[in-house]
């Protein structure tokens, strides 16, 4: 799943990064994508796993406030 959203998000055309990976001494794009996996669940029925439930936090930074606006 975090693979599909990464996908997804990049087709804005902005880096997208797992909240909290870049280093003191990694430098900051312009603009680019964040996000957390705050949650995932397994859904049961009779006792069996019959699917999860993904819950995500994305966040967009940039350097020009008026494109974070517009995102």
């Amino acid at each position: 799943m975090k693979k599909q959203l990464i996908e997804l998000l990049s087709e804005f055309g902005y880096p997208v990064y797992l909240q909290g990976s870049m280093n003191d001494d990694d430098e900051y794009p312009p603009a680019f994508f964040t996000f957390w996996n705050f949650q995932t669940q397994e859904k049961y029925y009779n006792n069996k796993a019959t699917r999860e439930e993904w819950g995500f936090w994305v966040y967009f930074y940039s350097d020009d406030p008026e494109l974070v606006d517009t995102m």
